[in-house]
């Protein structure tokens, strides 16, 4: 997964792509600050992911 191309250097300092699984990606996130506002940022995300990934099955984003 190429989480820090899409979620940019800053975001990829405290997040980390951990897995897939069934079609959804599990972020480790550090603080439950960012995770709240990362929860705002999801569409976005999943977006950014079909575009840079267009093979992916990705459609949903945990975030943890």
């Amino acid at each position: 997964m190429r989480w820090e191309e899409i979620v940019g250097e800053g975001l990829a300092r405290y997040t980390k792509a951990t897995r897939i699984h069934d079609h959804c990606l599990f972020v480790k996130v550090d603080s439950p600050i960012l995770r709240n506002e990362l929860t705002f940022l999801k569409p976005e995300l999943l977006e950014k992911i079909k575009i840079q990934i267009p093979e992916s099955t990705i459609e949903d984003i945990k975030f943890r």
